[in-house]
């Protein structure tokens, strides 16, 4: 979980200086412990609901649902359309040749 933190007081390692920044970013992997006032995941819970609905019902406005016709579909070995997606197909203007004489032109 990374974090953004605003009007933050940084204290040195030995900690007789502090320094005063309006924001700083701390990536999840330095994080250890963090503990939270009760008041602030109840807020970030209520928000998560209201985004969550207002998103369904932006989606019911657009119509919402899958998008079968998307040319994105993903990335593994049984993917089907796509841009440029005609691996084993040959180009119009190379022949097929037969194999009759060896496969050779």
């Amino acid at each position: 979980m990374n974090l953004t933190l605003k009007d933050v007081i940084q204290s040195s390692a030995s900690g007789d200086e502090f320094l005063k920044l309006p924001e700083i970013y701390i990536r999840g992997i330095h994080i250890k412990y963090m503990r939270m006032p009760d008041e602030i995941m109840d807020h970030a819970k209520e928000q998560n609901l209201i985004n969550m609905e207002q998103r369904n019902r932006t989606q019911k406005r657009r119509g919402g649902g899958p998008n079968f016709n998307s040319n994105r579909r993903g990335h593994g070995p049984n993917r089907n359309g796509g841009y440029n997606n005609q691996h084993n197909r040959r180009h119009n203007n190379q022949q097929q040749h037969s194999t009759s004489n060896g496969g050779k032109l």
